[in-house]
């Protein structure tokens, strides 16, 4: 993954691990469905970070989601999460009409919440609008990374991500590689990325400051909600 952003990335190395003999060899191991899932998430990194690469891809057929579901990590310690209280948080702020949770958008990564904005702000109710943004991403221009979002639909894609504790590295500073590589790759997608810190979370005192909380993050961004916003 990391030769991959640098760029840096022999081809040939991508040439044998998409080639038709290594994957028919590896589907035929008991690995294949980690193995699938990890080929998917290098498949994925290609069409994002690689735009001059023309060889073999992982054919569709093989493809798998990467992270359909919340982390591990994230299920064993929910009663630690703060998911459940910012949930509630959004509902009671915007109303539980105007944003999925735990949604898992192409090419297979979990949201923790998204939002479906219009370009004058406006939260809008999800069930009018299509909460994906087209995978491959349209008109990437050949020669140019994903680096601008690059669907003409007028609609903006806001996701939350919950930052917790354990979502970092021991120094408490550095995100995991799981998290980072999924954070950046929903950016170079085109979904607008409002990270929501533990730090910030944990200072909040029940559910009154952190609807406060969620309103300053929201605005900061121009989003409008209620009667007034639509």
């Amino acid at each position: 993954m990391s030769l991959c952003q640098l760029r840096c990335l022999p081809f040939r190395a991508l040439h044998f691990v998409f080639s038709p003999g290594f994957i028919n060899h590896i589907s035929g191991t008991p690995h294949a469905p980690i193995v699938r899932r990890y080929l998917s998430l290098l498949d994925t990194a290609v069409e994002l970070e690689l735009p001059g690469y023309r060889g073999p891809r992982l054919p569709r057929k093989q493809q798998v989601p990467i992270f359909p579901q919340p982390l591990t990590t994230d299920r064993a310690r929910s009663k630690y999460s703060h998911k459940d209280i910012v949930a509630e948080g959004l509902r009671q702020l915007l109303g539980e009409e105007k944003y999925h949770q735990d949604l898992t958008v192409p090419p297979g990564y979990c949201t923790d919440f998204l939002l479906c904005v219009s370009s004058s702000g406006a939260v809008l109710p999800v069930r009018t609008q299509d909460p994906f943004l087209p995978y491959p991403p349209r008109s990437c221009p050949r020669g140019q990374a994903a680096s601008q979002p690059t669907t003409r639909d007028p609609a903006q894609r806001v996701v939350l991500m919950l930052r917790e504790r354990w979502h970092f590295c021991r120094d408490g500073r550095v995100l995991l590689g799981s998290r980072a590589l999924r954070e950046r790759h929903l950016g170079l997608l085109g979904y607008q990325l409002l990270p929501l810190p533990f730090e910030e979370m944990e200072s909040q005192r029940g559910l009154p400051q952190l609807k406060s909380y969620l309103r300053q993050k929201l605005q900061a961004l121009g989003l409008r909600w209620g009667p007034e916003g639509g």
